[in-house]
């Protein structure tokens, strides 16, 4: 009888640890399908922005979000719960869009420090070799009011 339960007691000691490698085993595929694309995507991300930087061509980009902060020469945007640091250029060109729509001809020329937190700015980017961004110029749109 003490046999009996001495090897039940090992069967299931055995199927325990059988069953939490199995289970360690199916979390670590699951976690691994789950990163698999997004290091594929930053892979992707990354050859994208060493073509940009190499490219003669596309020679900027634009980046649109709302101010989170400014510090000098550095701004942080935001858009959609994602962040963009951002160092502007010495003597980088800034606008102000006035309030009255697409009338180019009442753009104003402002400074870095016209630009506020909560501002929605467009900022020309030029990719550096090493995949740092460099602003070029902003322009700042007018807050619209809901009436």
């Amino acid at each position: 009888m003490k046999k009996d339960s001495n090897t039940l007691a090992i069967i299931a000691v055995v199927g325990a640890v059988v069953l939490l490698a199995g289970g360690g085993l199916a979390g670590f595929i699951f976690a691994k399908s789950k990163t698999a694309p997004a290091i594929q995507k930053l892979q992707n991300l990354t050859s994208v922005l060493n073509s940009l930087s190499s490219s003669r061509i596309i020679v900027s980009t634009i980046a649109y979000g709302k101010v989170k902060s400014i510090s000098g020469g550095t701004i942080v945007l935001n858009r959609d719960s994602e962040d963009l640091s951002v160092v502007m250029i010495e003597g980088a060109q800034v606008y102000l869009l006035s309030s009255s729509g697409s009338d180019l001809s009442q753009q104003k020329t402002a400074t870095l420090s016209d630009i506020k937190v909560g501002d929605d700015i467009n900022i020309s980017l030029k990719v550096l070799p090493d995949g740092q961004l460099q602003g070029l110029s902003a322009v700042i749109f007018p807050q619209v009011v809901v009436k």
